[in-house]
């Protein structure tokens, strides 16, 4: 395990990997610097963490066509998911707490199909992406004092269709929902917005 540590992971040039198939969590975030953790490897490159199922504070990127196994990871919060233009496998993963999620890229594509908590996290669908969560009903923007987003641009798609109700931050922070460069956002089964600070907002043609 790392355990309130600020630990960089990096990959780079093919053919280099590290081997930390020991580990089965990670506590990121020093709390004498303040930082989180990173993790990330690039073309042909190797990370193996097949153990590791839960992550705090730790910001990781998925892009290129380095090998980082993702689909054991069951817990995420308080950090930063980046997938850019290919496919993650986070079909693990049910409690996605606090975080911002952005996929990037026609080819970007991730399973969260068993993801059931999305409480406090922002989602940005970019650049032809597309993200559905039909399994998720509700969505609350949580209790971390900072706004929260859900936003689409570049014709990115972020679905929420399922979604019937959407709760207020508990310290009066604003969900804003988003369109830009024909990004679309669907929430049609919203039915009320009720105590809630809540900014929408499109712009740019083709944008819903």
């Amino acid at each position: 395990a790392f355990t309130d540590d600020s630990v960089g992971v990096y990959a780079q040039d093919a053919g280099s990997s590290i081997d930390l198939s020991g580990l089965t969590s990670w506590s990121g975030f020093s709390p004498v610097s303040n930082r989180r953790s990173s993790l990330q490897g690039t073309d042909g490159t190797t990370i193996d963490m097949s153990k590791l199922s839960t992550l705090d504070n730790v910001d990781l990127t998925v892009r290129g066509t380095g090998v980082l196994p993702t689909a054991q990871i069951t817990s995420y919060q308080n950090a930063n998911l980046l997938v850019d233009s290919r496919s993650a496998d986070f079909s693990g993963l049910t409690s996605f707490v606090n975080n911002r999620l952005t996929l990037t890229g026609g080819s970007g594509a991730i399973d969260l199909h068993n993801l059931a908590d999305i409480t406090g996290s922002s989602f940005y669908v970019e650049n032809n992406a597309v993200l559905a969560l039909p399994q998720i009903l509700s969505y609350s923007a949580g209790s971390i004092s900072a706004d929260r987003y859900l936003y689409a641009s570049g014709g990115g798609v972020l679905d929420l269709s399922s979604v019937s109700t959407i709760t207020a931050n508990t310290h009066g922070y604003t969900t804003s929902i988003e369109a830009y460069s024909g990004g679309q956002v669907k929430l049609p089964g919203v039915t009320a917005f009720t105590d809630d600070s809540v900014g929408v907002y499109a712009q740019d043609a083709g944008s819903s």
